[in-house]
Parts: structure tokens; sequence; C-alpha cells
């Protein structure tokens, strides 16, 4: 299954990086090694593929993820310390007009599904849904939503009422989830002790 990428669809990808990283002792999670290399690399090997451009949004090393080749920016002033809301917020300023589809991802899931996108965009027109996101037997996966590019400006407006989490961002727009994924796909690594186990198992447990 390919992602649709056509003269009047254009997919973009962000993944979220901004946020203190509290639970790695205030660790710059993205920049963590997993089997020698950055968690966030790992989700950029990942969701490339997927869309037509990545960027990536971060509030500090920014130098480190320059190193990257990504279109680097950080939360707006209005926005910092707001959490992965606020990254989808100040996105709306860099994303070029011809954009139609932001799939966002946050930079701890090394195991993104490959087909994440294209699973996604087909239940989205499927169902004329604005935005979409997957669900595997823990749970919804909000942060891995797909979602229609009108949306991003709605993103700022609720965190000036002080709606700060994704999920109830998206129930706003009536986001639809989208079961059938794996479990493991959507592993998200928080702590230093994850981190070392899935060092430890990456060739045996992941694809």
């Amino acid at each position: 299954m390919s992602t649709p990428h056509t003269a009047s669809i254009k997919i973009a990808g962000l993944i979220l990086a901004g946020g203190q990283s509290s639970r790695m002792h205030g660790q710059d999670k993205g920049l963590q090694r997993l089997n020698e290399q950055p968690l966030v690399e790992h989700v950029i090997h990942r969701l490339q593929p997927q869309v037509v451009q990545l960027w990536l949004c971060a509030n500090r090393n920014l130098t480190h993820y320059q190193t990257l080749g990504l279109p680097i920016f950080s939360d707006d002033a209005a926005f910092l310390g707001m959490g992965p809301l606020a990254g989808i917020a100040s996105f709306a300023a860099y994303l070029p007009a011809e954009y139609t589809h932001v799939q966002i991802a946050p930079c701890d899931t090394p195991f993104l599904p490959t087909d994440l996108t294209a699973r996604l965009y087909t239940a989205m027109q499927t169902n004329s849904a604005n935005a979409v996101f997957p669900i595997s037997p823990s749970g919804a996966h909000y942060s891995c939503a797909l979602l229609q590019r009108s949306l991003l400006d709605s993103a700022a407006d609720s965190l000036k009422t002080g709606q700060r989490s994704i999920h109830g961002w998206l129930a706003l727009h009536h986001a639809l989830s989208v079961e059938g994924f794996d479990e493991a796909a959507f592993v998200n690594i928080n702590t230093l002790e994850q981190l070392q186990l899935h060092t430890q198992s990456i060739g045996t447990n992941h694809a």
C-alpha cells in the first residue's frame, strides 16, 4: 500500500521533539540512542518514505537536530511549555500552502508502521474525516494522527482556551479511530530503563 501523493494531495510529516523529557531525567529524548542511533533517526527512517517532506519541532539542541537535514522549527513563544499540541499549532506558520495533510509522530516511537500514513489516509477518505488516528489493543495513539492541514489553526485556538491535549483537540474535530494496528509499532520509549530494554531486544522483537 503506497501513500497517495498527487498534484492535489501532498502530505507533510511532522516529528514532535520539543518536550521536556521529564521521565528521561531531563535528557533530550529524541537524541537518546537506541541500537547506536538516536530515537529521532529511527522515526525519520520509518516516516520519511510515507510523506513528501518531513519537518521537526524541537526547542533545544537545535544544532544537533539541524544535522539531520530536515527543516527545523521551535514552538511559538506564546505556546512554550504547553506540550505537543504547541508544536502542531506552531507548524501552521511553517507549512507551505501546497500541503493538504499532516502526518504527526512523536520522536520516541521508533517502530512506527511503514504503512501508517497510507492506512490512515484510506480511512480518512472512506469516511470523509478531517482527522484520523491509529488504535491498537492497548488504546489510541493520538500523537500519530493524520490531519487535514486546515485543522492546524484550530490547535492554537485550543491552546488559548486551555485545551492542551492532542486527544481533546482531536475530539473537537470528531477524529476517527482506525483499528488493526500492531501493539509493538507504537511503543513509546519514555525512560532510560525502557531505552535499555529495547536496545537489548531490538534484534529479536521488532522488524
